[in-house]
């Protein structure tokens, strides 16, 4: 399981957990770079890189833990990064995976600024701005509210990483994927 920017394995929990227990399967959930620390900057260091190192680490481990197929599970920004792999033909990261399943995946990021992270020197401009941290989506939580799962603020352009996946997903040739 791949789970989506700025949140954590727990995001899903125990509705993947509950999943592999039916399905007598083990669970595996790949943490992407720089999440799941104290410090939210670190997912600085997500980078679109990282997110498919992390995605293609996760099947790799599946594949060695489940010999008779591996299910992929992405959510939010992980179903791109997912996507992505599963569509790549020089390395056939589909060997082994005989089923998927994306949660509110993260095919466009619906934000009227959210193209400014494809262009030159996003980092740059975005900067200029001024406001360097962003409040998550989901609104203002309680003190420690929703720390364990997700985080509630981090730097601007760390999103950025987000925005990239769901523009190169929604490009990719998803529908060839052999079955």
């Amino acid at each position: 399981m791949v789970h989506g920017f700025s949140s954590s394995r727990r995001d899903t929990s125990p509705w993947a957990e509950n999943v592999a227990k039916e399905l007598g399967a083990n669970l595996f959930a790949t943490r992407v770079t720089g999440h799941g620390l104290e410090d939210s900057g670190r997912l600085l260091d997500a980078t679109v890189n990282a997110w498919a190192n992390d995605a293609a680490e996760g099947i790799q481990v599946g594949r060695k833990l489940c010999t008779d197929g591996v299910i992929v599970l992405g959510t939010s920004t992980g179903a791109p990064a997912l996507s992505l792999l599963l569509c790549q033909e020089q390395e056939d990261y589909r060997k082994g995976v005989v089923a998927g399943a994306f949660i509110s995946p993260n095919y466009g990021v619906n934000h009227p600024d959210a193209h400014k992270f494809l262009l030159p020197w996003a980092e740059f401009f975005l900067n200029l701005g001024g406001k360097r941290e962003k409040e998550a989506l989901r609104g203002e939580t309680g003190p420690g509210e929703n720390s364990e799962v997700c985080y509630t603020r981090y730097p601007t352009f760390a999103a950025a990483p987000s925005v990239v996946l769901a523009e190169k997903a929604r490009e990719a040739p998803l529908l060839q994927v052999p079955a």
